[in-house]
C-alpha cells in the first residue's frame, strides 16, 4: 500500500430506479437497480456517497468499520451508514475511516482511530458514527484525508485532527490530535482546505494558496524543500487560487482562470506538465482549461472540464485514470464515456469515482468491492455502482 496521500469527498443520496427492458417482444425484464447519488467520495480502499434524500451509503473495505454499518464485513454494494438518517450534508472517505457533515453543522466520524482521526478524544476504533469533539454545530465544509480530517467553520476558520505526521495539522507541532485544533494563522478567511498524510493546503477568500507540513519534494510550493509546521504561501498563487488538493508529495490548485497548477513530487507524472521533473513552485497542467472541480488523493488527480468532460493524470497502476489502460500519464487523458453531465468527481487511492446524471461510476482497483458493482473485478474504464 502506498503511503502517499489520501483524499476527500462528500455525501450522496439514494433512490432506486428499476428500468424495464423489453427484448424481441418478450416479457419485460427488470434491470439491476442502480442507486442515485448527490455526491460521491473515493477513499483509499472504500467509497462513500450521499443520496438525494441526504442518506449516507458506503461500500468496499470494512476492516476497521469504515463503512459505518456496525460490522467489519467488506461490502460489494452500497450499504447504509447506521444512525445518520436523512441529515447528511457532505461525506468524505479517507484511509480506513469516514466522516460526514450533518445539516445541523455537526461532524460525525467512524472507522479506524489509531491516530485520533475520528476526533472523539480517543484512539478507539468505532464501527458506527461518533460526533467529533467540539463540532456539534457551526461547520460549513469538511475534507477527509488519509489519517486526518479538517473542517472550515461558519466563521471561515480551519480546524484539523488526527495524524500529524511532519506537521500536517498545521498547529505548530507533530503531535497527533484526538480532538480538533486550530490551524495556525487560519482563524479566518479560509475558502477551502485539503488535508494530506504529511502535508496539507488551503485557499483563502482573497485568493492565496497556503501549505504546511513536509516539503521533501517542494510540495509546499514556496520554492524550498524546508518543512514548515505552520502555513506558508505558495509562490505565484497569492491571489488566484480557488481550490486545492494535497496528494502524496505533491499538490494542485484550481485558479480563478479555470486552469490547474501543480507542484512537488512528479516521478509518476502527478503534476501533469508532460515531464517527471520535481517542481518546487507551481507549473501549469498541460491542456486543461474551463475547469470546474479538481480531486486528488494518493498519486493521481482528476478534473472536470467544460469541454472534454473528465480528465485524469498521474499513476494508473490499476486503471484509476479510466482511459482503458494501465499506463501512467504525465498529461491529462479523457476518462472513457464521461464527456458531459458529470456532477461530482473524486480521486481515491487506487480507484476514482464520478457521478453521471446522478448515477455512480467508478473505475480502477476493485478487489475489495470499492467499485460497488457487486463483484471484485477491477476496471480500467468506468462501471456503474449498483
Amino acid at each position: 500500500m502506498s503511503m502517499k496521500s489520501f483524499a476527500i469527498a462528500t455525501g450522496a443520496s439514494l433512490s432506486l430506479a428499476v428500468s424495464m427492458i423489453s427484448a424481441g417482444g418478450g416479457p419485460a425484464v427488470a434491470a439491476a437497480p442502480t442507486t442515485a447519488f448527490r455526491q460521491i467520495s473515493a477513499g483509499y480502499l472504500h467509497t462513500c456517497a450521499m443520496t438525494p434524500r441526504r442518506a449516507a451509503l458506503c461500500w468496499g473495505s470494512n476492516d476497521h468499520g469504515e463503512l459505518g454499518d456496525g460490522t467489519t464485513t467488506n461490502r460489494l454494494r452500497p450499504v447504509p451508514v447506521a444512525g445518520l438518517g436523512s441529515g447528511v450534508l457532505a461525506i468524505g472517505a479517507g484511509a480506513a475511516f469516514s466522516c460526514a457533515l450533518m445539516t445541523s453543522g455537526a461532524v460525525k466520524c467512524w472507522g479506524a482511530n489509531d491516530h485520533g482521526q475520528l476526533g472523539d478524544g480517543t484512539t478507539t476504533e468505532r464501527h458506527t458514527p461518533r460526533t467529533v469533539s467540539g463540532l456539534t454545530s457551526g461547520v460549513r465544509a469538511l475534507r477527509v484525508a488519509g489519517l486526518n480530517a479538517c473542517v472550515i467553520t461558519v466563521n471561515n476558520a480551519a480546524r484539523c485532527w488526527g495524524g500529524n505526521l511532519r506537521g500536517s495539522l498545521g498547529d505548530g507541532t507533530t503531535t497527533n490530535r484526538t480532538r480538533p485544533v486550530q490551524v495556525r494563522g487560519l482563524a479566518s478567511a479560509v475558502a477551502s482546505i485539503a488535508p494530506g498524510i504529511t502535508s496539507s493546503c488551503a485557499t483563502m477568500l482573497y485568493g492565496a494558496a497556503k501549505c504546511w507540513g513536509a516539503n521533501d519534494f517542494g510540495q509546499l510550493g514556496n520554492g524550498t524543500t524546508t518543512d514548515s509546521l505552520t502555513p506558508v504561501t505558495v509562490t505565484g498563487l497569492e491571489t488566484s487560487a480557488t481550490e486545492v488538493i494535497a496528494g502524496s508529495g505533491y499538490a494542485c490548485s484550481l485558479t480563478t482562470f479555470a486552469t490547474v497548477k501543480c507542484w512537488g513530487w512528479n516521478d509518476e507524472g502527478e503534476l501533469g506538465d508532460g515531464t517527471t521533473a520535481e517542481r518546487h513552485t507551481p507549473v501549469d497542467v498541460i491542456g486543461l482549461s474551463g475547469i470546474y472541480w479538481i480531486s486528488g488523493f494518493d498519486t493521481h488527480t482528476c478534473a472536470r472540464t467544460s469541454v472534454s468532460g473528465m480528465m485524469c493524470w498521474g499513476t494508473n497502476w490499476y486503471g484509476e485514470l479510466g482511459d482503458g489502460t494501465k499506463t501512467n500519464r504525465t498529461v491529462p487523458v479523457p476518462v472513457v464515456g464521461l464527456r458531459s453531465d458529470v456532477t461530482s468527481v473524486s480521486a481515491g487511492g487506487w480507484h476514482s469515482c464520478a457521478l453521471l446524471n446522478g448515477v455512480g461510476k467508478c473505475w480502477g482497483y476493485g478487489g475489495l468491492g470499492e467499485l460497488g458493482t457487486g463483484g471484485r473485478a477491477s476496471s480500467t474504464v468506468p462501471v456503474t455502482v449498483l
